[in-house]
């Protein structure tokens, strides 16, 4: 039995670096976000707007907030003083 150290703690899990986990969500939402243009650009695409919008667009709009949550987050590296 241990002492109740830190290895014991939740927090003591090994998280995977967050470059890494943010780098690999940046690419799985790229990849998604290609798929949904290809699928815009698909001649079925106008024939179900309407059903689409209807069904999905929610989805989207909800995305595109939680996106934009993340870049307000992010400085803007070129606007950012730079030291020299």
């Amino acid at each position: 039995m241990r002492d109740g150290s830190r290895e014991d703690s939740p927090q003591a899990r090994r998280r995977r670096p967050i470059a890494e986990a943010f780098d690999a969500a940046r690419y799985d939402l790229l990849k998604r976000a290609e798929t949904l243009v290809r699928l815009a650009a698909d001649d079925r695409f106008d024939r179900n707007a309407n059903q689409l919008a209807q069904r999905y667009r929610f989805d989207l709009i909800q995305a595109r907030d939680a996106i934009q949550a993340v870049l307000d987050h992010l400085p803007d590296p070129t606007t950012e003083s730079r030291e020299g």
